[in-house]
């Protein structure tokens, strides 16, 4: 088997049949893992009901425990030289595994990494894109510098990993950690890689919807699990002696902290909560600790260089004042 497909399923009887669809559609030589991690709802019936109608398809049943282990169950059953993640409200392009298998065949890369479409409730699309000119392959100090400054490698999803790689190293997605497992993973299996190919050929649309997992924690969580994965870069970019790239992942994860204010200013009405959220926020080590090691001529763009001045001084009046308006500037020009 070249290829194992492992797709994660919690109370997904919304999305899982569009997804399935795109996946057994296609006459591709692969084995489908889906997890069902305890769903509550008809998720179940129907991913038996094609089960039954395709031998593709394998089940495993397991008691809720979140999407990283639910991931982790999938790789134990895995026989596939390859793996691939998908989540259960995501759907492949039709031309996916044309891109997949080309890659496969050509037996030369240890990951390969290639693009998407976001998917909006409203059914328009954005294609995303590697900052590349053309496809990347073994440039390590370019791949790094997309990995460790930047969202762009964030995902586990639309990527090929070789499963002997994962197992030989002992790989697996954080329990611990609901936001930046996929990272984690991603970056602990980059360690080990020779051959790395990243392309802008997109193989899956990804599904934006107000159930994500990103919106379902407070402002303090949000912070403390972006500082985990600020301490994990910090270190991996010091292992590797790249350390020129220490000013460009703080100015990365600047913006991360300042999406952050902005999401807040965007979901938060009453302002004597949103007080008190930001000072905590600007209290907290993992934002002192980013502007503190960033200075303001490091900063290219003015209004970075005003978000990063507003919460360095800690005037929360202001800095309330400035995302909110933000925030309303950003409604009136969706509509």
């Amino acid at each position: 088997m070249e290829l194992s497909i492992i797709i994660p399923v919690y109370n997904a009887e919304k999305y899982i049949r569009e997804c399935l669809d795109s996946v057994i559609n296609k006459k591709y030589d692969c084995e489908v893992i889906l997890v069902n991690d305890g769903s509550s709802d008809s998720s179940l019936t129907i991913c038996e009901e094609y089960s039954r109608k395709d031998n593709r398809i394998k089940i495993i049943n397991k008691n809720n425990g979140g999407v990283s282990s639910a991931r982790n169950a999938g790789l134990l059953h895995a026989t596939g030289r390859y793996v691939m993640f998908l989540d259960a409200d995501d759907y492949f392009t039709e031309d996916a595994f044309e891109y997949i298998d080309k890659y496969i065949k050509c037996n030369k890369y240890d990951f390969v990494a290639m693009s998407y479409s976001s998917l909006f409730e409203d059914m328009t699309t954005d294609l995303y894109e590697y900052n590349i000119e053309e496809q990347v392959t073994n440039q390590k100090s370019k791949i790094d510098e997309i990995l460790y400054t930047s969202s762009d490698l964030n995902t586990c999803w639309g990527k090929l990993f070789l499963r002997e790689k994962i197992i030989d190293n002992n790989i697996t997605f954080r329990t611990d950690l609901p936001i930046g497992e996929d990272y984690i993973f991603v970056a602990d299996y980059y360690k080990y890689c020779k051959n790395v190919l990243l392309s802008n050929e997109s193989i899956l649309f990804y599904r934006q919807h107000s159930e994500s997992a990103m919106r379902r924690y407070d402002i303090d969580r949000r912070i403390d699990y972006t500082g985990i994965l600020l301490e994990y870069n910090k270190n991996a970019i010091k292992e590797n002696g790249n350390m020129e790239l220490i000013p460009k992942m703080n100015r990365y994860y600047l913006s991360v902290i300042t999406n952050i204010f902005f999401e807040f200013a965007k979901s938060v009405e009453d302002k004597k909560e949103l007080r008190k959220m930001y000072t905590r926020a600007v209290r907290s080590s993992v934002v002192e600790s980013i502007v503190n090691e960033l200075s303001k001529s490091e900063i290219k763009e003015l209004y970075k260089k005003i978000e990063y001045s507003l919460i360095k001084s800690g005037n929360v009046t202001m800095l309330i004042a400035y995302f909110r308006f933000k925030a309303a500037y950003a409604r009136r020009t969706k509509n």
